[in-house]
């Protein structure tokens, strides 16, 4: 039990672990004793993404924004914040049970490098509606908000969002340059991560995908970055972190050998989600956006 002294956040990550502990002990005795419920519990699990309170500095940058309201059809409505007014926007791509307000450490220097800046939460996630998501669902949210907000000169994109928005830019959206920050290479590999992080048991993944791809009519591996990320040439810089537990680094460096003339700006000791408010992270993505650094 916290002390009565005991932070809030350290009370919900507690609180969170402990929650996430009992998950696992649970989905562990029904795999035994009904897999094929089981499978369903893990499908369920990841497609409905778990919405995280936001601190307090996300709340903070959020009241300056202006919040609009996007309709991204079949029902989804998706929140968005616009920052400042200039002729050349960023858009900002969060990603898996993230909020568009995780990427806010861009926003100031953005709007100080000229930019007008847009954020948003992802169908299922945030202030958006919705309980389902997929990096379908991602993809279209990034095509409506591009269509309502845009046109947009850049963004930047995190995880899953990077892999969404490659998508999107597969399927007409343009962007004149691209950030990405721990890009995944194969979508059954993140997949298999996420599900044996939630459950504690390997080896799901390649039923999950076959849901996925019965319910969207389409291949998991036509729409993994490892199929479309050859096909691309826009700069692009990856940032990635060596300790990154979430998407490996091998994953980022495969995005930049592979995507013609990116390039990579690697870091140490950020991980998975530090590495978006990390100064030196911020100032060379905003460079890069800018026309000011280039990839390599």
């Amino acid at each position: 039990m916290p002390t009565p002294n005991a932070h809030p956040a350290s009370q919900r990550g507690a609180e969170s672990s402990l929650g996430l502990a009992l998950f696992r002990a649970a989905f562990r005795v029904l795999h035994a004793v009904a897999p094929g419920l089981a499978l369903a519990w893990a499908t369920r699990a990841a497609i409905r993404p778990r919405r995280h309170e936001r601190p307090q500095r996300e709340e903070d940058l959020l009241r300056r924004g202006h919040r609009e309201v996007v309709d991204a059809g079949e029902g989804h409505l998706i929140t968005t914040w616009r920052f400042g007014a200039a002729p050349r926007k960023v858009l900002l791509v969060h990603g898996w049970e993230g909020r568009g307000a995780q990427l806010g450490a861009f926003v100031d220097p953005l709007l100080d490098a000229g930019f007008e800046v847009v954020l948003f939460d992802h169908i299922g996630h945030g202030e958006s509606v919705g309980r389902r998501s997929s990096v379908i669902r991602f993809r279209d949210g990034i095509r409506a908000v591009a269509q309502s907000r845009g046109p947009f000169h850049g963004c930047i994109a995190h995880s899953m969002g990077a892999a969404a928005t490659t998508l999107a830019m597969e399927g007409g959206v343009t962007f004149e340059r691209v950030v990405f920050v721990a890009p995944p290479w194969d979508l059954a590999s993140y997949i298999e991560r996420f599900v044996a992080l939630m459950t504690g048991v390997r080896g799901l993944a390649g039923r999950i995908l076959e849901r996925f791809e019965q319910h969207y009519g389409v291949r998991a591996d036509e729409v993994s970055m490892s199929a479309l990320v050859p096909r691309r040439s826009e700069p692009l810089l990856v940032l990635h972190d060596l300790g990154d537990r979430d998407v490996p680094l091998h994953e980022g460096r495969r995005v930049a050998e592979s995507w013609k003339g990116a390039g990579l700006m690697e870091g140490v000791g950020l991980g998975h989600r530090r590495i978006l408010r990390d100064p030196d992270m911020v100032r060379r993505g905003t460079l890069f956006l800018a026309g000011e650094a280039k990839p390599r």
